[in-house]
């Protein structure tokens, strides 16, 4: 498996809006954010682990900071607990990334399309306790990939 880079950072958060102020005034973050199902398209998900529970796409909203590397989560319903969501890592093949973790005992949770771009998340469970993602799109960066599904 070729992994390209560590893209994206995920933090769970209970309110968007408070979060985004939080981290704009003190970190100077600039964010794009986004209600997925309404603002980008999400074609619904193929869960492989029955037993991770997955909130609703439709009613999630994120928020990216504008290098891209930075992103906030607000799921319905609300986090049991804020902080680390996932770490995304964009390979060059999420077809043979994925087949080779599977080979290896590693679950797959979900693997569904954002956007523009692929995701396949990976059970914490199987990588020590650690909500790993793999993203493969076509685009300058992945807010761009993401951008192609916007409705």
């Amino acid at each position: 498996m070729k992994v390209e880079k560590i893209e994206v950072f995920g933090i769970d958060v209970k309110n968007l809006e408070k979060a985004m102020t939080f981290f704009s005034e003190v970190f100077n973050i600039e964010f794009q954010h986004f209600r997925l199902g309404q603002d980008i398209a999400v074609q619904a998900s193929a869960v492989d682990a029955q037993d991770a529970k997955q909130p609703d796409l439709s009613a999630t909203r994120i928020a990216i900071d504008k290098s891209g590397f930075f992103e906030l989560i607000e799921t319905q319903p609300a986090p049991e607990r804020e902080g680390n969501r996932n770490i995304h890592f964009k390979v060059s093949d999420i077809g043979e990334a994925k087949a080779e973790l599977q080979r290896r005992g590693v679950r797959v949770v979900a693997d569904h399309r954002v956007g523009g771009l692929r995701e396949v998340i990976l059970h914490p469970d199987d990588v020590f306790g650690i909500r790993l993602c793999l993203i493969e799109y076509n685009a300058p960066s992945m807010i761009e990939a993401l951008m192609q599904g916007r409705k």
